[in-house]
């Protein structure tokens, strides 16, 4: 749509031209421009016609002007002090344009039309101009937003003299971003997270509009409160157990916070969490050494710095009988003047025993020492000094003195004695229910427990820490045969025995043993014999892997499971690496609930059972002894193979 149509003409027609005074000459037209103003900014004319003004906002813009002329043609020139305005020409048409005006400056061009010729000529001169941007404003309101600890969300309304605007934040105390802006039409919608820290945040938002030497902001302040300090408390800052051991308990309260943990590098302590409390149970120290231990009681997150602990301190202290080898007796009623009880010591050289009866205290020279006990009871008796052997087979313990393996009633510390040999040691001593681990080298020298627990009927538990110094003894045979209240066996029992070669009937007849751990003789590479070493275990159900693991010497696995009526299979590949074994008889002979394949080796990725053997002379050594191997294993898938090879 036109705007504005201006006429300009250079000179005025005279009414007189209107008719010629003579016909032959043509009427005299005069130079004249006519001016069509187009969409965008109106051109204004001044009233003579040969000067117009055309203004511009700051705005970007464009004007377009139809030129008309009754000359031939028509010219123009454009003047300016800095590239500012655009001044096209197409055909008939200039188009101006201007870009938006973002500075302060009042910018300003000329622009000249002529047409005509010399003796005929009119002319028009443009003046051209752009106004400054206006001076920017803005508002945000609100101008102050508090948010709680727990976080939250606002809106911003934003009023400013121009369209456009941005928005920024700036933190004043945390390197961490706890606001979060985001710009919605006129809106600024602020948010925050959770404030795990107990610190006050401060943030500013800050609104801007206007550009280059003409720019205006506003600000918001936000603030978001501190999460409440974590507070943590406990009621004890130390504890001291005696060298007997025992529980204590420590009670923790926490603040501001839901949870709260501990941490104890020390092994030899127990610690447990029950609710609000920590439950601390110290075994008896049977050394010489003060352990101590160090609780960290903890609450809060460190990273935001709302934290709390409390430390606790754990001492022990040392065992009055440290490097002692001390017994635990129980001492019936006495009958006829008191009750003789015996010590299984033989080879001595030098010792002292203390009774525990407030006797005087004891240099035996004699083997198997006794003492008259007047009154019953529990006594501790601590032997110092040089003890070769311990040995309770010794015809004292038959005649006259029978009942005395049935006083000892328990180890509590193995002591320091120079042992050389347990061969025997508490052999049927029926009533012993509890030994401790070795932890002063009690058995560094020894080199046989053969039936060393044999006939402890007795004993409840075997500590996985028995052998740790035992590394020179060979012989366990017979072991822990008839201890008939053993339920389990700790996997790594024999790790440290590396000089280890016979286990023949280690752990048979142990009638309540349901289990064999992993790994349990695993690297034992110089044993030679594990005849019997689980035979007539009625209750012996499962078999871990990796048992004989690294067994590479053994040559007899003789009644090494016979008589196990309960157990159900032992691992495929259980004898892998005991491939100079001559000797199954009897190895599985009544193990009536066995199921599934009898084991084999993978050679060459065919399966080779243990009656297949003879036929790989290049992989096993020849099996000359295997009388009566699967008697009664009928269960197994492949008991028909069994029967024909003779393994039955």
């Amino acid at each position: 749509m036109k705007r504005c149509i201006r006429y300009i003409s250079a000179l005025l027609a005279v009414l007189a031209f209107f008719a010629c005074s003579d016909d032959d000459e043509p009427a005299f037209i005069p130079a004249s421009f006519e001016l069509i103003s187009g969409e965008g900014t109106a051109i204004d004319i001044d009233p003579d016609g040969t000067t117009g003004t055309v203004k511009f906002s700051y705005e970007k813009d464009s004007v377009s002007i139809q030129v008309k002329t009754n000359q031939e043609n028509w010219q123009y020139t454009f003047e300016q002090p800095a590239e500012h305005f655009t001044v096209v020409r197409e055909g008939d048409k200039l188009t101006i344009s201007v870009p938006e005006n973002k500075t302060s400056l009042f910018y300003k061009g000329t622009l000249t039309l002529t047409t005509g010729t010399e003796s005929n000529f009119a002319r028009c001169v443009l003046s051209l101009s752009q106004s400054p941007a206006p001076d920017p404003e803005v508002t945000v309101e609100p101008g102050i937003v508090e948010f709680p600890y727990q976080g939250g969300e606002t809106e911003l309304t934003v009023t400013t003299t121009h369209e456009r605007w941005t928005v920024r934040k700036m933190l004043d105390n945390y390197t961490d971003d706890f606001i979060i802006v985001s710009q919605v039409g006129d809106k600024v919608i602020v948010k925050t997270q959770e404030n795990h820290t107990p610190l006050l945040l401060n943030g500013t938002v800050i609104v801007t509009c206007g550009e280059g030497d003409r720019i205006v902001e506003a600000e918001v302040s936000v603030t978001q409160q501190g999460a409440p300090p974590v507070s943590l408390s406990v009621d004890k800052t130390s504890i001291e157990f005696t060298s007997e051991g025992g529980t204590d308990t420590v009670a923790v309260t926490v603040e501001n916070v839901e949870d709260w943990n501990f941490q104890c590098k020390e092994t030899w302590l127990t610690v447990k969490r029950e609710g609000n409390f920590l439950l601390l149970t110290a075994p008896a120290n049977h050394s010489a050494n003060t352990p101590t231990a160090e609780i960290l009681v903890y609450a809060g997150n460190k990273d935001y710095k709302n934290y709390d602990e409390r430390r606790i301190t754990i001492t022990q202290k040392s065992w009055e009988n440290a490097g002692a080898l001390v017994f635990e007796l129980t001492i019936p009623e006495p009958q006829d003047g008191g009750v003789t009880a015996l010590l299984p010591l033989i080879g001595l050289t030098n010792c002292t025993i203390d009774w525990g009866d407030g006797s005087e205290l004891a240099h035996p020279t004699e083997k198997i020492p006794s003492h008259i006990y007047a009154a019953a009871g529990v006594y501790k008796v601590a032997v110092r000094g040089g003890v070769e052997k311990l040995y309770s087979q010794d015809f004292a313990f038959s005649y006259p003195y029978k009942e005395a393996p049935g006083y000892i009633t328990a180890i509590l510390s193995w002591g320091n004695t120079g042992l050389i040999s347990m061969e025997r040691g508490l052999y049927k001593c029926y009533n012993l229910k509890r030994i401790p681990d070795d932890t002063e080298g009690a058995f560094t020298n020894v080199t046989t427990f053969s039936d060393a627990f044999n006939g402890c009927e007795s004993l409840e538990s075997i500590p996985a820490g028995l052998f740790t110094y035992a590394k020179s003894a060979q012989d366990f045979r017979g072991c822990f045969q008839y201890c008939n209240a053993l339920r389990e066996i700790p996997a790594t029992l024999f790790i440290h025995c590396e000089s280890a070669e016979k286990f023949y009937g280690t752990f048979s007849s142990c009638e309540e043993l349901t289990s064999v751990p992993d790994g349990l003789f695993a690297g034992r590479s110089k044993v030679t014999t594990f005849t019997s070493v689980f035979g007539r275990n009625p209750n012996l159900e499962t078999v871990g892997k990796d048992v004989f693991k690294g067994c590479t010497e053994n040559t007899s696995f003789n009644q090494a499971f016979s008589s196990c009526e309960k157990l159900r299979s032992v691992p495929a590949d259980i004898f892998d690496d005991c491939r100079k074994v001559t000797d199954f008889r009897f190895a599985f002979r009544y193990n009536t609930a066995m199921s599934g394949e009898s084991p084999y080796t993978l050679v060459d990725g065919k399966k080779v059972h243990l009656y297949e053997r003879n036929a790989y002379p290049d992989h096993f050594s020849a099996i000359p002894n295997y009388k009566s191997c699967f008697t009664d294993c009928t269960g197994l898938s492949d008991y028909n193979a069994i029967v024909e090879a003779g393994w039955n």
